[in-house]
């Protein structure tokens, strides 16, 4: 029928000259209108217009004239049965109109699925009511054309929805304030009588009588299809007020939604793989996932913090969902398959599919599967983690992949568009007539990823395939390492205390961190830990603090502040006037201080090391209150004892303030009383309110691990890899000569960290070309992974995910935690540890792997990625406590041999 559409139009609009019984209304003044005219090619969409209902799919019309891509386009849409459930709905004016007179009034969508009932939209620019998920309705800039972006669960599958836009006086306006008409096309269609009749038929063209008739029969066809939603607004089942005469409409059109199933692409609803390159913003490179009124906090933020990335994860896991329950055992790597994008492609080994329901895996694994079974995950096979930098990959969809029934299952507007192999630009030319030039130009760049691959695979049996970019992480490294440089930092360190050591005075540089009754002993054992050091100095230097002090995220504005950090620096015995002291650089664990440096330096020393701390974020004397703890352990009691306390949290854990629950965070992160007035922090076993034996605050370095803001830890890494970077611009242009009595060495530098640490120092030292040598003790990477692994951090985010109501082992928890992959891929020492590949400092990692467990904090699992990539050398040590480093005569294997592996004694 519709390849027939423009003579019948054609021939319609003749009629207004034939003075036959059908007449057109008197000639109006040319009024702005709905443009609804086949003969140009132009009607509202989607429409039942080009649904044949006779063969059962769709039937536009292809010329001759149309580029291949057009071509390949409208043979795509006219496989399907009727329209995809997330087709755009688009409706186009002769003239600009006033967005003001476009109202729910004016402009109407109903679902006549079941019961008609009007479906309430929303412009998608204004603030959305509570619980809205659309439909959306866009005016474009040029306001001569409304989009209307289908509900968040899209269009209903096998369901009819008719829209309608009301003209003359209190309908429409266009932007002179005149009410709009109707085109003179779709006055037929508004018709209440019959067209194809003996009376009419000379209101068509045609030599015969059966050749206008032969029209008539056509054109009354297309009004049928929409006369009983005519019929529908002006009868008795709608309310006086909601009723809506013909004379009133000047556009109506129709339209059925598919019942097959399809592979979701779809930008609006956010149905869509992740991760695709159509998601990076061509302008700027940078990802752009739009934000949508369903989003949580969580997910909004998350959002925020991936578009400042210039790709996707190199460790998260692949998704994508089906509109309709799939059958698992098609789900297989025969039909499922990743690529690394060159010549020849290489195929990526998959660890594992799996199918989800929103409520987990369970559901996926009986038959008949569950409904709801149509999230799929793609894992790679591990030792294929991470992918490599910068790197175009590509997921490749067969058509093995069924429904649950057996359907065959069809690509959305997108999908069809990745499989073509007619670009959809050439030359600067868009090739399609229904895509703006802007999303056509997006969609031909990410299409052509792709179809090399496609070309060497072949497209026949191919449902659809997507491309994705990972990140470059290695820029914003650099970046921030030299940011204290980049802005001119002062360097002098300020506040300077010495202490030079005898042998009968060890112990009081120790009286900081044990200052306790009952720490004598402790003292006198770690003094020991201090022979070959001649002096300690403490003092602060100056570091760009990038974070806002409330949100404890990036700022806004970009800005910063110079905040004082504390350092401790050792001096060994071995200094003299005639040559400079290499200085190592430590970073300490999690929950610990600058301080603990001092349990180390000895045998530093020994080696003729200098040493310097400083208090990563978030720890020390730059600790911050928040309600959470990384001093907690699952709750043990027995539910009778937990109704005794009356104590049912999930955790059991330190308070970060002396006084316990009574206190709370002020908005900056001090501790407050129960009257609002600051008061100290707490510290592990106090008596009389003082550390017993140590002051360590338990909570020290939770706001940096803070599992109640995810999206925003890697803030926190960026602001300890700025704060190394400070210490190094420092110690290379401040005079420390006269801060220490002694000249240091600044061409190069040594690093060792630990744990929190050696994590952060892995991602320091891959990048930073002044370190000439590096000890890790107990990292690890595949940060994500490492912490939900890990025996003693795994309770602690279990308990946020109980908290926020997630429930462990759903696609909720899935997504969350494979977004967290990829915001922390950013910062992973897996990222970056490519590097030393190809060259990077000697570097040493060693671990706690003694049995049964290995290390109970960091799993020995992420430290071996870590070695995988890198190549490194890696010494294991018979325990499972983790910081046996700092422990007298427990660590001192792994101490002697850090330092000796600095000095260049050993290389592995």
């Amino acid at each position: 029928m519709v390849s027939r559409c423009k003579a019948l139009w054609l021939a319609a609009v003749l009629v207004a000259s034939t003075g036959c019984s059908l007449e057109l209304d008197p000639a109006p003044p040319l009024r702005t209108v709905v443009r609804y005219d086949l003969a140009e090619g132009v009607i509202p969409l989607p429409s039942d217009v080009l649904l044949d209902e006779e063969t059962g799919h769709l039937d536009l019309p292809i010329e001759a004239d149309m580029s291949e891509a057009e071509v390949a386009f409208r043979q795509f849409l006219n496989s399907g049965q009727a329209w995809s459930t997330t087709f755009t709905g688009k409706v186009e004016f002769s003239a600009p109109v006033d967005r003001a007179s476009i109202t729910a009034h004016t402009f109407q969508i109903w679902d006549f699925s079941g019961t008609p009932q009007r479906l309430e939209w929303e412009w998608d620019d204004q603030e959305h009511s509570p619980g809205f998920e659309g439909p959306d309705v866009v005016l474009s800039d040029d306001a001569t054309k409304v989009t209307v972006d289908p509900p968040r669960a899209g269009w209903t599958p096998g369901g009819r929805y008719v829209m309608l836009a009301r003209g003359y006086d209190g309908g429409i306006r266009d932007a002179t304030g005149r009410p709009i008409g109707i085109d003179q096309s779709f006055y037929f269609l508004r018709q209440s009588s019959k067209l194809d009749t003996y009376q009419n038929n000379r209101a068509f063209p045609g030599a015969t009588r059966a050749e206008r008739l032969e029209v008539a029969e056509k054109l009354e066809e297309v009004r049928l299809k929409v006369a009983p939603f005519f019929d529908f607004f002006e009868s008795s089942e709608l309310a006086p007020s909601d009723r809506i005469g013909r004379a009133e409409v000047a556009a109506l059109w129709s339209f059925t939604v598919t019942t097959e199933p399809e592979l979701a692409m779809d930008r609006p609803s956010q149905r869509i793989p992740l991760p695709f390159d159509l998601l990076i913003d061509p302008d700027t490179g940078l990802v752009d996932l739009s934000p949508a009124i369903w989003d949580t906090e969580l997910e909004a933020g998350a959002k925020r913090q991936l578009g400042a990335l210039d790709g996707f994860g190199l460790s998260a896991n692949l998704m994508f969902e089906l509109t309709r329950a799939v059958d698992p055992a098609t789900v297989t790597t025969a039909n499922i398959s990743l690529y690394k994008l060159g010549e020849p492609p290489v195929q990526v080994p998959i660890e594992h599919l799996k199918v989800m329901a929103e409520e987990g895996e369970a559901g996926c694994q009986q038959s008949p599967v569950d409904e709801g079974c149509k999230h799929l995950v793609v894992v790679v096979q591990d030792d294929q983690l991470p992918l490599e930098p910068r790197t175009a990959y590509a997921l490749v969809v067969r058509d093995g992949l069924r429904a649950a029934d057996g359907d065959w299952i069809r690509p959305m507007l997108i999908g069809h568009f990745m499989r073509t192999e007619h670009p959809l630009v050439v030359g600067g030319e868009n090739q399609l007539e229904s895509v703006p030039d802007d999303l056509a130009e997006r969609l031909e760049t990410t299409r052509a990823k792709v179809a090399g691959l496609l070309d060497h695979l072949g497209r026949g049996a191919v449902i659809t395939a997507w491309p994705f970019t990972t990140m470059n992480a290695d820029p914003g490294i650099e970046a921030a390492i030299a940011t204290a440089e980049t802005l001119g930092t002062p360097v002098e360190p300020e506040n300077i205390k010495w202490q030079t050591l005898t042998a009968f005075n060890k112990d009081e540089a120790f009286e900081s961190l044990f200052p306790g009754p009952l720490a004598q002993l402790v003292r006198e054992v770690y003094g020991l830990r201090l022979n070959g050091v001649h002096r300690v100095i403490e003092g602060t230097i100056k570091t760009p603090y990038l974070l806002d002090p409330v949100t404890r995220r990036m700022r806004e504005d970009g800005g910063h502040e110079l905040q004082d950090v504390h350092f401790v620096m050792t001096i060994p015995e071995t200094a003299t006037d005639l040559q400079p002291v290499p200085m190592v650089i430590f970073a300490h664990a999690i929950v610990t201080d600058r301080r603990f440096l001092l349990t180390i330096a000895g045998e530093l020393a020994q080696k003729g090391f200098g040493a310097i701390a400083i208090d990563l974020p978030f720890h020390g004397e730059r600790i911050t209150c928040v309600d959470a703890s990384l001093v907690a352990l699952p709750n043990f009691l027995s539910d009778e004892l937990k109704d005794l306390f009356g104590f049912y949290d999930n955790l059991i854990m330190l308070p970060p303030c002396v006084s316990g629950d009574q206190a709370s965070c002020s908005p900056t992160g001090e501790c407050l009383d129960a009257n609002g007035n600051p008061e100290p922090f707490n510290s592990f076993l106090m008596l009389d309110g003082k550390p017993a034996v140590m002051d360590m605050k338990p909570a020290s370095g939770a706001a940096f691990l803070d599992v109640n803001d995810i999206p925003h830890i890697s803030d926190h890494f960026v602001q300890a890899l700025v704060d190394l970077g400070a210490v190094k611009h420092s110690l290379r242009h401040g005079d420390w000569q006269t801060a220490s009595g002694f000249a240091l060495r600044t061409d190069s530098f040594y690093f060792a960290g630990q744990s929190l640490g050696a994590i952060i120092g892995a991602v320091y030292v891959a990048v930073d070309p002044d370190t000439t040598r590096a000890v890790l003790n107990v990292p690890g990477a595949d940060m994500v992974d490492l912490f939900t692994e890990s025996i003693y951090f795994k309770p602690q985010f279990d308990d946020y995910f109980a908290r926020e109501g997630i429930v462990i082992g759903s696609y909720e928890q899935e997504r969350l935690l494979n977004v967290a992959r990829w915001l922390i891929d950013s910062v992973d020492p897996q990222t970056l540890a490519f590097r030393w590949q190809s060259g990077g400092p000697p570097t040493l990692l060693q671990i706690d792997s003694g049995p049964p467990t290995g290390d109970i904090i960091i799993p020995n699992r992420t430290s071996r990625v870590l070695q995988r990539v890198s190549g490194l050398p890696m010494r294991e040590y018979p325990s499972i406590l983790h910081a046996d480093l700092i422990v007298p005569l427990l660590g001192d294997a792994m101490l002697n041999d850090m330092a000796a592996f600095l000095a260049g004694e050993i290389d592995q």
